[in-house]
């Protein structure tokens, strides 16, 4: 069984206001930058944001911007170097669709 391919296209823009099916966002245990913007925007219940290791996929009830975000759990911060964020990198998160 072979899976469809999937259109990655990447482009400076407001990633609140610019439509998109799926944004990505990782999750350092507390929010910052974007994803702390995107969780007061949307309303999302920090309980419902992922440990390290897990993911959580939200379907969001904006005017425009992303239809759906996934975020991925990473340690914080203070123990997210360098090698943790290259083992991150290769790490094989789940589908959209999980």
């Amino acid at each position: 069984m072979t899976e469809d391919p999937v259109a990655v296209r990447a482009e400076v823009a407001d990633a609140l206001i610019r439509p998109c099916e799926l944004l990505i966002l990782k999750h350092a245990q507390v929010s910052y930058g974007l994803d702390a913007s995107l969780v007061a925007l949307a309303g999302i219940d920090s309980t419902r944001l992922p440990a390290p290791g897990t993911h959580a996929l939200i379907s969001l009830d904006l005017h425009r911007g992303p239809k759906t975000a996934l975020f991925l759990g990473v340690p914080g911060l203070e123990l997210f170097g360098y090698q943790e964020i290259r083992a991150s990198g290769l790490t094989r998160w789940p589908s959209p669709a999980t």
